[in-house]
């Protein structure tokens, strides 16, 4: 078999290795990362014999009875390379490769060339499982590379977030739901995120408040229908039934089944069930039979529909024996909507799954690109951004007013939504991650351009402005990371560097020790901060995390509380300089940022980006088995530039987001949940 793969390594991309920064590792780490380098060659080995080899013996041998619009069962016109191939995965091929063993006794595949077989045999044998992201920590077989104990990685199911039921309400009633009318916040869990199927349960308070909820809207919506009936256009929800208001009950019984199949195939996320239209119809009937108005009884189908635990769930249904498995394309297409639109899919990606264009690498990338064409895809940036950044108590994080007056909830509001659309943007426009670490643009309106101090017109939209005078943007420069990062009346060094240091690289920072004193606010009448600091980091118990820290933070220090450009604190001259364990010194953000575009910190920003928006696409924690799959992300990146929408790409076409790991028995999310 190992003559059958020709294409030499020397010409393969080669793994992104650790950042030298990593330390301590153990010989079973060194041994995992070994073998997922492997496992990372063989991948790209496969792929390219595929190219090679695979893909011009199939034309030539099964082209007459599977080219496009012929025999189905191996779609030649979707397999155009290696990365379909992968996108294919590894139960398909293995199908194909039954076929084939069994030709002797089918007339149709007994002519096929053997030694064409034979190498279509080996190829599917050497399938790299666990470098396609295809071997999950659940499979029987996981020891095969990893030691046993790793956690599950499929995830469970889960319930809509409270963003994502806003959203869902907006698209498809046109309401925009007030913070009063959800549920309560959702708690964040797996990589840090909302998004977390282990937090995202359904308690009877929760429950309530959306009943309440949808006991004012539902109601509210049908009269608003009545009271503008002609204006209604034909798309506008039960306009058929409510423009005949006369018709008798069996009459708009009718009618409301064309209503229903449409607006339950959007809000289920899938095409309604007969029976489950019919038992609507048959609750419709029983309404107006109540005496119930025909406003009434739609409202409360609406109602119906919307507190099911087909709206409210996320189902992806298990088969009755355990193991790996494919979700199908509505419930693909609905993860798709949820991570890039925190929201349900709309037809036209609900019309690509019926269409089945989600079954090739290149359908699904067509959707992924129109989704963050539309602004719905800014969600991204409101959900994903602020939790990775941190962000999402700025609201009651208040800086001094004694101090800072000019600060108000509107600035902070504003601030926020700057971070979010600096992240959106590199999604949206494919721009380089690196550039969130450096940029010589920063998105402002015109607010915060006279907040910032930057010549743009008060009433200006958001807009990049580029900088000059040597400064830069990014998310270094963020007022709200500022905000986060520093205490009411002062900056802190300390914060802004352990942020760096966790949020941005992915290193931990241990809790100073019990009983070290804290810098107190009323010091800062003795020396400049920097002194005070340094007097602080003497004890030898804090010495060893605040070199790491400091001198990032202190390289921050032209950016005050509320995070304006300063060159003076108060009666001191800023030092934004500090210096490295290693004795190389960090001047200003020109310094840090030189530091943080190192080659073996880039790749740490790189993977720990990758690592962070995997684990909110997937909703749940990241096991060692998922390391495959962020390995291959990282070389992608490096092969785009760095592309932030190919990250995005990468990660709706793996394996682990568009498959389920079923526990048996057919079990699912509906059937243990308080519903």
């Amino acid at each position: 078999q190992a003559g059958v793969i020709q294409s030499p390594l020397v010409a393969l991309p080669s793994v992104p290795s650790a950042p030298a920064s990593e330390v301590a590792l153990t010989p079973v780490d060194i041994t995992r990362r070994f073998l997922r380098q492997l496992e990372h060659r063989r991948t790209l080995m496969w792929k390219h014999q595929f190219d090679s080899q695979i893909l011009p013996g199939l034309q030539s041998a099964c082209s007459s009875c599977h080219s496009a619009g012929q025999k189905g069962g191996l779609p030649l016109a979707i397999l155009t390379d290696g990365d379909e191939a992968a996108f294919a995965g590894v139960d398909f091929w293995q199908s194909v490769s039954t076929t084939l063993d069994h030709r002797e006794h089918d007339p149709v595949h007994h002519e096929l060339p053997e030694s064409f077989c034979r190498q279509f045999q080996y190829w599917v044998a050497a399938i790299p499982a666990a470098g396609l992201g295809e071997q999950f920590s659940e499979d029987a077989d996981g020891t095969r590379y990893f030691d046993l104990g790793w956690t599950a990685g499929s995830g469970t199911g889960r319930r809509l977030t409270r963003l994502e039921l806003r959203h869902a309400v907006r698209d498809l009633l046109g309401v925009d739901l007030s913070d009063d009318q959800l549920p309560p916040p959702d708690g964040s869990g797996g990589e840090g995120f909302d998004t977390s199927a282990a937090t995202l349960i359904i308690s009877g308070p929760w429950l309530n408040r959306w009943l309440t909820t949808l006991q004012q809207i539902c109601p509210q919506i049908m009269q608003q229908q009545l009271q503008h009936l002609d204006n209604l256009q034909p798309s506008d929800l039960f306009r058929s039934v409510l423009v005949q208001s006369t018709a008798t009950i069996e009459q708009q019984r009718e009618l409301l089944r064309t209503e229903l199949l449409r607006f339950m195939k959007r809000a289920w996320r899938r095409p309604a069930q007969a029976g489950e239209v019919e038992q609507l119809l048959q609750y419709f009937e029983e309404c107006r039979q109540s005496q119930l108005s025909l406003a009434e009884s739609l409202a409360q189908c609406l109602t119906r529909i919307l507190l099911s635990p087909r709206f409210l769930l996320v189902l992806e249904p298990e088969p009755d024996q355990p193991g790996r498995y494919r979700l199908d394309d509505y419930q693909y297409a609905t993860r798709l909507a949820l991570f890039l639109w925190s929201s349900i899919p709309d037809e036209t990606l609900l019309d690509a799954a019926a269409a089945g264009e989600l079954r090739s690498r290149a359908g699904v990338l067509r959707q992924v690109r129109r989704l963050l064409s539309d602004p719905r895809s800014l969600a991204l940036g409101n959900r994903f951004a602020i939790q990775w950044l941190g962000l999402e108590q700025l609201e009651v994080q208040h800086p001094d007013q004694t101090v800072f007056p000019e600060y108000n909830p509107q600035i902070a509001a504003l601030l926020k939504e700057q971070a979010a659309r600096t992240v959106w943007r590199a999604f949206s426009e494919g721009r380089p991650l690196t550039d969130l670490l450096a940029s010589d643009e920063v998105l402002i309106n015109g607010r915060l351009a006279q907040w910032y101090g930057l010549p743009l017109p008060q009433t200006a939209d958001w807009q990049p402005f580029r900088l000059t005078d040597g400064h830069l943007g990014g998310i270094l420069t963020l007022g709200a990371v500022h905000i986060h990062t520093s205490y009411p009346r002062r900056t802190s060094p300390v914060l802004r560097g352990r942020w760096i240091l966790e949020t941005l690289l992915g290193e931990t920072v241990q809790p100073p020790p019990p009983g070290v004193p804290t810098l107190q606010e009323s010091s800062l009448q003795h020396g400049s901060l920097k002194e005070q600091l340094e007097q602080h980091r003497a004890d030898p118990n804090c010495i060893g995390c605040h070199r790491l820290m400091d001198p990032l933070g202190f390289a921050l220090e032209n950016y005050d509380p509320v995070g304006r450009y300063r060159t003076q604190d108060a009666d001191f001259p800023v030092d934004a300089t500090g210096e490295l364990p290693d004795g190389s010194r960090v001047v200003g953000l020109p310094g840090l940022v030189s530091v943080l575009q190192q080659p073996q910190r880039q790749q740490q920003f790189l993977r720990l980006f990758s690592r962070r928006l995997l684990g909110y696409a997937l909703g749940r924690e990241l096991d060692h088995f998922d390391d495959s799959l962020i390995d291959h992300c990282v070389d992608r990146l490096s092969r785009s530039g760095n592309s932030a929408t190919v990250l995005l790409e990468e990660i709706s076409v793996s394996a682990p987001f568009r498959s389920r790991y079923a526990v048996g028995n057919g079990r699912t999310l509906l059937k243990n949940s308080a519903l």
